[in-house]
């Protein structure tokens, strides 16, 4: 084996391929245990049982499928779609650039998921991590370049390509957790003419993919597949800054490249997809193994019941000297009779009954519902640890009421909510790390065609420089624009039909509440409702396209009611002036005004707000919360009926109790004003 060494800036002997043996080594047993589940859901070759020695034929078709069914019922409950991208301003304020920039980064986001393969490189890497304990996929920046008839560049598409990586060709230097992890590695299989056309290099230098496969002697299907295709590690060292390719066969460096995608987590894949680990050890526990004793003896069980089922059958002895008695049971059909000589001496032997000795099954039929019964037994202890109850396996008892049901199913949500946040969290990661890319790497050109933006009604070329300026400088993507998914589940179009019908029934009330405000005290309350408007629909995702739109009809609102205001007052309306207009509280309390506005009015109308924002906030918990049962928890807080209420309560008494002080202190306030303008 030819090594190729390195020196690092302490002068200690660096070798990338040396590594990555040694985290061969790290997650041997890992690959291993690998191997055997992978059989056993595939149920192909020789089963192997918990210890990885070999089955015989007869026992290996005679097993209960526990991980296979496992695995079917878990993976819809997991994911089931890819998702949309979510982008939006952070702190949902007031940021036309900001704005702009987001609807444009979740657009190319988005095109970019329906582009990729990312349906089934995330499919496949949850069944990974449901079958062998971990998943992992690999994003890349692909640029298409088109070149002219003279072989000069032509134009360049940008585009991001998602991989699926299996767990046999992954590696991470070995550590206790995530966080502390140097280096990443995947391996990838290249023809011959791929080789050469990313590293202009022979690939007969380096060996073949046969090669690389020697260790995987049991894979004969994977050996062929990888059969005259060249090994190669794609090794990102996170410490130097740089990547390494090196040829799996040899360990020979073939090219050496700087950091080249400038990310801000340096790795271009995401946290795997664990199943369970520990604070002190990175390598996962495969699901299986945590009830494997159970799973085995529902094995065993299965392979008894089948035997004495195959046993309990119709045979026995019977007399050779009389051959009717063999063509009675082999040939004679409904009301046949077979002719018999000499039947008197059949009688006189106690008849039919007394020539033929039958096989006893009922000892043998009476032990197979106790297996039975066993077998169920060990089944429910299963679900105990794995958390799927039989509601879900779709095998419920009909004599169960609706409430026993009900607790079955919220129990199983709750035990799968983590594996569900897991999910969520890692394809989260995928997608900021896709738009990360897209924001470092995506030309302008890029980015105005896959987000259509030109075709938007406010579009401007002014507004389009400054989003791409803005996106170029990372730091305000960071901390002004968060990217997230919506939901990695099936939407529910009931649920988006209500969240759209309880938005429009919570603004029209803030609306209708707008219009019973008093003339006298629109001009002040007003741009108070309004903040309290767009809090509300900043906070609904369906209100996000009406955002845009609300807040153009609130300033042109605002502005209308100042310039009303300043007519009243006599003054002219001065646009220049930013001190102009905040007389209006001035004509609140001037005895010279037809309708003052009196301070009972006031505090009225500031207890009505405030009695709408909790309203806002009770509707849009209720909503949370029917979400929150519907997906299992994905969408965020639980609220339970009594915090609610609890909530509400304290507000009423709020309200009740600071009522006559707040009414005092106000009536003082005017009086001084009134007693002050007068003199």
């Amino acid at each position: 084996m030819k090594y190729v060494h390195l020196n690092d800036d302490e002068g200690d002997e660096y070798s990338p391929y040396e590594k990555i043996e040694e985290a061969k080594l790290f997650f041997d047993d890992f690959h291993r245990e690998g191997k055997f589940l992978n059989d056993m859901y595939r149920a192909e070759g020789n089963r192997l049982d918990v210890n990885g020695l070999h089955q015989d034929n007869t026992a290996r078709s005679r097993y209960y499928s526990v991980l296979w069914a496992n695995v079917q019922i878990l993976l819809p409950s997991i994911y089931q779609k890819a998702p949309n991208a979510y982008v939006q301003r952070r702190f949902h304020d007031k940021d036309d650039v900001a704005r702009t920039a987001s609807e444009m980064l979740e657009r190319v986001i988005d095109i970019a998921i329906s582009e990729t393969n990312f349906n089934d490189a995330l499919k496949d890497a949850v069944k990974n991590r449901l079958i062998c304990g971990m998943g992992c996929v690999w994003i890349r920046h692909a640029p298409q370049f088109f070149y002219d008839e003279e072989g000069n560049e032509k134009d360049i598409v940008d585009k991001i390509e998602l991989d699926n990586v299996d767990w046999r060709d992954f590696l991470c230097s070995p550590t206790d957790r995530w966080s502390n992890v140097t280096w990443v590695a995947r391996r990838v299989f290249l023809t011959k003419k791929g080789f050469r056309k990313q590293f202009n290099k022979d690939p007969d230098d380096y060996g073949t993919g046969e090669d690389s496969q020697r260790e995987e002697n049991s894979y004969t299907r994977r050996r062929m597949i990888h059969e005259n295709m060249v090994g190669v590690w794609e090794f990102w060292d996170k410490e130097n800054e740089c990547v390494y390719f090196i040829s799996d066969s040899c360990g020979e460096i073939i090219e050496k490249k700087d950091d080249y995608l400038k990310l801000e987590g340096f790795f271009p894949c995401p946290r795997p997809f664990f199943a369970t680990t520990t604070p002190n050890m990175i390598i996962p526990v495969p699901d299986y193994k945590e009830y494997v004793s159970q799973a085995e003896t529902i094995n065993t069980l299965t392979r008894r019941i089948q035997v004495l089922v195959s046993a309990v059958r119709a045979v026995g002895l019977y007399d050779a000297s009389i051959e009717s008695l063999e063509r009675l049971l082999t040939e004679a059909t409904e009301t046949q009779l077979i002719p018999v000589e000499n039947i008197s001496d059949l009688k006189q032997k106690g008849g039919q009954a007394g020539s033929i000795e039958w096989f006893p099954v009922q000892e043998i039929a009476s032990v197979i519902p106790v297996l039975y019964a066993a077998r169920q037994q060990e089944q429910d202890s299963l679900d105990l640890i794995t958390g799927l109850s039989d509601i879900i396996r779709g095998s419920g008892e009909a004599s169960e009421t609706a409430t026993a049901q009900n607790i079955k199913a919220q129990y199983a949500s709750i035990r799968l909510k983590s594996m569900q946040d897991d999910c969520f969290s890692f394809v989260r990661d995928i997608v900021s790390i896709m738009g990360e890319i897209i924001v470092k790497h995506f030309s302008a050109k890029s980015l105005l065609g896959m987000s259509n933006y030109e075709y938007e009604e406010d579009y401007s070329e002014q507004n389009f420089k400054e989003a791409y300026k803005f996106m170029k400088d990372y730091q305000n993507v960071k901390y002004r624009i968060d990217i997230e998914t919506d939901s990695i589940m099936v939407a529910n179009e009931a649920k988006e039909q209500e969240s759209r019908i309880s938005f429009l029934q919570v603004i029209t009330g803030i609306i209708e509440k707008m219009m019973m405000i008093p003339p006298q005290a629109q001009p002040t309350l007003v741009p108070l409702m309004g903040e309290f408007l767009m809090f509300v629909t900043r906070s609904f995702k369906v209100g996000r396209e009406l955002e845009q739109s609300i807040e153009q009809k609130l300033d042109e609102t605002v502005k209308l009611l100042q310039q009303s205001a300043q007519q009243q007052d006599g003054q002219p309306q001065d646009p220049n002036n930013p001190q102009q207009g905040q007389g209006m509280t001035q004509t609140v309390i001037n005895q010279d005004a037809p309708k003052p506005l009196q301070p009972q009015d006031l505090l009225k109308a500031n207890i009505e707000t405030e009695k709408q924002m909790y309203e806002t906030l009770r509707t849009k918990i209720k909503i949370d919360k029917e979400v929150f049962i519907e997906t299992g928890g994905v969408n965020g807080k639980i609220w339970t009926d009594e915090e609610i209420n609890e909530a509400m309560n304290a507000i009423n008494r709020t309200n009740k109790e600071s009522d006559i002080e707040d009414l005092s202190s106000i009536n003082a306030v005017a009086q001084g004003s009134v007693a002050s303008n007068n003199s």
